[in-house]
């Protein structure tokens, strides 16, 4: 029979902690009220989101394409635009399907 020694504990890997968001700061309006309530950076940024999602609908541009275009990162995009964008099994975004024009 083998010599069994005790073995130490294993060292379990450190969990990082997600910095909480702060209420209301990255949140979608919902209302006029809602958006006239937030920073002009934000507006100014959801005017830029809103103008990229058209544009992807209007002339079937990509997202990083259009994004380019108003100087945003497509993953800002992504994550104030959601809804309305679909994500494909290759990883690409495109309009949603509920937005696209029907033939």
């Amino acid at each position: 029979m083998k010599n069994r020694t005790p073995r130490g504990k294993r060292k379990t890997a450190k969990k990082t902690r997600r910095r909480p968001v702060p209420k209301g700061k990255l949140a979608t309006p919902q209302t006029a009220d809602e958006y006239f309530a937030k920073s002009e950076h934000f507006q100014d940024k959801w005017n830029r989101v809103t103008h990229v999602i058209s544009k992807m609908r209007a002339e079937g541009v990509s997202l990083p394409e259009a994004s380019r275009e108003f100087g945003l990162d497509p993953r800002t995009v992504v994550r104030l635009a959601k809804p309305a964008l679909t994500k494909r099994a290759n990883g690409r975004h495109i309009r949603s399907r509920a937005c696209l024009p029907e033939k």
